[in-house]
């Protein structure tokens, strides 16, 4: 079933339009003007992301996967409430790095 998204971009994003597709997870398939975005970031095979600038590799079908859109919408637009639970986390224990360590 399609759902329709209309993200509004970070105010750092200055050059950003709002993010607006329509998205059918089961299909793996987006439609709409921010389409093209969604199927180059997901083409890439990963993204940076916010806030400390660490890689998210995508799982080998990023246009059925929650995390996947989460981490593609949410590197320069405001995350809709239904994917925010889904945005990547840094799982890695860093606790035993040292101050001013630089991660990726």
């Amino acid at each position: 079933m399609k759902k329709r998204y209309e993200c509004q971009p970070y105010p750092s994003e200055k050059s950003e339009r709002p993010l607006i597709f329509d998205w059918d997870r089961s299909a793996g398939t987006v439609d709409g003007d921010g389409a093209r975005h969604i199927l180059q970031q997901a083409a890439r095979g990963g993204v940076v992301c916010r806030p400390n600038s660490w890689p998210h590799d995508f799982s080998a079908d990023p246009l059925k996967s929650l995390t996947d859109m989460a981490a593609i919408v949410g590197e320069r637009w405001y995350l809709p409430d239904d994917l925010q639970s889904f945005y990547p986390k840094l799982d890695e224990d860093l606790s035993d790095l040292p101050p001013g360590a630089i991660i990726g």
